[in-house]
């Protein structure tokens, strides 16, 4: 099924968003695990986890048009076994 012209545009602007938030996220991952374990690594751990959520939260909603309540459940279904 084709999408339209403005679907595909606002499809690309938040992906593109994604990939750059992702990026932005491992790279700070990759610099806090080399770091000795921590409290305060742990913690910087919990807050880059935090950021990848709210960026997959956007593209989610506002690329998609999907209800973040909707990706939650399918979250939750996923993670039983």
């Amino acid at each position: 099924m084709p999408i339209s012209e403005r679907d595909a545009k606002r499809y690309k602007k938040y992906l593109k968003q994604l990939t750059a938030d992702v990026a932005k996220c491992i790279d700070a991952l990759d610099a806090t695990m080399e770091k000795p374990h921590s409290l305060d690594r742990d913690k910087r751990i919990a807050k880059i986890n935090n950021a990848l959520e709210m960026a997959n939260d956007l593209a989610w909603h506002f690329g998609l048009g999907e209800s973040l309540n909707k990706k939650r459940y399918k979250g939750q279904e996923r993670h039983k076994d």
